[in-house]
């Protein structure tokens, strides 16, 4: 027999709430005529980004990740081959990327 849930789970939750955060932020964009804003970390620099999109600080991070919010449509990630994993709590396109010579081509 299959469980119904009626309550939301702490995981829908969480996507609901980033989902709305998502639609503030681009509508922030629109009003302001900005194309999009690109969160990028590497090695932890960046903690006004791991704020923003609820990612966890004990993350490791060794590669580039990227997560670029554009005033319309969805959300695109960029996360490397070996830590694919680190963008997986926020909504959006996921792309791999395995060295850096792919960033710049």
């Amino acid at each position: 027999m299959a469980c119904i849930t009626i309550w939301p789970t702490d995981c829908d939750l969480r996507s609901t709430k980033r989902n709305e955060q998502d639609r503030k932020i681009q509508a922030e964009l629109r009003d302001r005529q900005i194309p999009a804003w690109l969160f990028y970390d590497h090695h932890h620099r960046d903690a006004i980004s791991y704020r923003i999109l609820g990612l966890p600080e004990s993350l490791m991070v060794s590669r580039r990740w990227f997560y670029l919010i554009p005033a319309e449509g969805e959300p695109v990630k960029l996360v490397h081959r070996i830590e694919p994993y680190h963008l997986d709590t926020v909504p959006g396109n996921k792309q791999v990327y395995a060295s850096w010579q792919q960033l710049v081509g």
